[in-house]
């Protein structure tokens, strides 16, 4: 099974990028279309990465088998008891229309660490496709806000997450303590590349998946 869609992914805020986790759900919602949302009971998505910035639409691809052909901005593994998923993200440059958005509405900080960590509380009530840009605004923000590597870090950007429980989705209307903490440090010279274990809990629940980015290090 190959099924191939256009794109509608907004650019939001001042960005002048595609976010990705605008590019997540719109992979969750093409599957929820093609298989019904019961695909997402008992799955995890095993991987979902960015290989390249996408500035513009273009084409979603989902599959029920690997695929070789696909140069792809974005991709995505989810594994359910029922099927595997693959999704494509290939930015074909069709102009993007702009969405507002207020980053820090979806998640309400209550630490920042001066080192990679943090934590906050994720709202009762919000829809599924707002959990993953939480978790990716709430990063970016410790990362602007640590002083653990001598100089601040610009051009930060989210590269991938591995082993998100699907449940976290499911149950996302719940309210959710996350707790970022800081796994491992790559310095690159100029870059810095981090992976931060991401805690998720709520009453009668809990998991945690990794996360990377990079940035990049202003010492102007």
């Amino acid at each position: 099974m190959r099924h191939e869609v256009q794109s509608d992914l907004p650019k939001l805020g001042h960005r002048d990028y595609i976010q990705g986790g605008s590019i997540f759900n719109d992979f969750l919602d093409i599957s929820d279309q093609l298989f019904a949302p019961e695909w997402l009971d008992g799955a995890v998505i095993t991987s979902f990465k960015l290989q390249r910035e996408s500035f513009g639409n273009g084409r979603i691809i989902i599959a029920d088998t690997g695929l070789e052909d696909v140069d792809a901005n974005a991709a995505m593994i989810a594994k359910s008891p029922s099927r595997t998923v693959y999704a494509y993200y290939i930015d074909d440059g069709r102009p993007a229309r702009r969405e507002p958005y207020d980053e820090e509405s979806f998640y309400q900080a209550v630490h920042v660490g001066t080192g990679v960590d943090g934590e906050f509380r994720f709202p009762r009530g919000r829809p599924r496709g707002d959990f993953v840009r939480a978790v990716v605004g709430a990063n970016k923000r410790v990362h602007q806000k640590t002083d653990r590597f001598g100089a601040p870090l610009t051009h930060i950007q989210f590269l991938y997450l591995k082993g998100l429980d699907a449940r976290c989705l499911r149950r996302s209307r719940d309210e959710y303590r996350v707790v970022i903490a800081n796994v491992s440090v790559q310095d690159r010279g100029s870059e810095i590349w981090t992976i931060n274990r991401v805690a998720v809990s709520s009453e009668g629940f809990s998991s945690e998946f990794r996360i990377c980015y990079r940035g990049t290090k202003d010492t102007q």
